[in-house]
């Protein structure tokens, strides 16, 4: 075993003096001193993501043992940051994953953060699920004026209105965001990572690309869905008004399109009769 002593200072370094020999070093800390005799000790580094088992809770700390010499602390903004739920089911002796904030902060504590290390899980897990291509299964958390808000573990994705399904577009109806997107919140739905750009904080998602329909499909799914009696509303493009009818209903010319459902349908190619009501 090594011992040393501390022997003097050499400008800002200190030296130390091995108690075997007269060989002085110049070092900057302890990590450096062993690499340079062969040994290590797993010191914590900056940004780094540790598993750690939790010593103690108190009010205004959380005292975490990630394997040093003295358990590192998550406190102040980063115990405040946690939600309520999750701190109060918090135990003693629990593992939980911790992100290195400061390996020693002025005081000289190991500062950690527990959200910031689940969000660096989530960030790792879309890179993983961006270059897989393989979709997962979410809930719609929220919306904005340009679509879809869903969750991927600790972060909020964003689904383009483009990017939305076919048949779940076919649904938005309305003039504002809440009109259009707010009775999807919370429905379940699957989506495939597109692009992942953390120092953007930007991550998008696509429904269409995880699934297989197109607008053939859906068209055959409305028109199976009609049953004879049925009374549905649709409506006649535009431009199919001018082009198909003359002043007089009673005088249209097949064949007639119609917008049922975001599809347009032909009736004559589908062989439905059509209804004046």
């Amino acid at each position: 075993m090594f011992c040393w002593r501390l022997s003097t200072t050499y400008g800002n370094k200190r030296l130390l003096k091995w108690a075997g020999g007269p060989i002085q070093t110049p070092f900057d800390n302890m990590e450096t001193l062993l690499e340079a005799k062969g040994l290590s000790i797993d010191f914590p580094r900056q940004g780094e993501t540790r598993q750690g088992i939790i010593a103690s809770i108190a009010p205004e700390q959380i005292l975490v043992n990630v394997g040093t010499k003295s358990e590192g602390v998550i406190t102040g903004r980063e115990l405040e940051s946690i939600p309520k739920e999750e701190r109060d089911a918090f135990q003693v002796d629990q593992e939980i994953a911790v992100y290195i904030v400061n390996p020693e902060d002025s005081n000289g504590n190991l500062v950690l953060s527990y959200m910031r290390a689940k969000e660096e899980e989530s960030w790792q897990k879309a890179e993983e699920l961006l270059a897989s291509k393989k979709p997962f299964e979410s809930r719609i958390s929220g919306y904005n004026k340009g679509g879809l808000i869903v969750d991927l573990g600790s972060l909020r994705g964003f689904v383009p209105a483009s990017q939305v399904s076919l048949s779940r577009r076919a649904d938005v109806s309305g003039d504002t965001p809440e009109q259009r997107w707010g009775k999807m919140v919370d429905d379940p739905v699957k989506v495939c990572v597109i692009e992942v750009d953390r120092e953007r904080r930007r991550l998008i998602l696509s429904e269409r690309a995880a699934s297989s329909e197109t607008r053939e499909t859906l068209k055959e799914r409305v028109i199976e869905s009609l049953t004879e009696g049925d009374i549905r509303t649709a409506a006649l493009p535009a431009w199919r008004i001018s082009e198909r009818l003359s002043t007089s209903m009673a005088q249209m010319v097949w064949p007639i399109f119609l917008k049922f459902h975001g599809i347009t349908l032909n009736i004559r190619a589908k062989r439905l009769k059509l209804v004046r009501m």
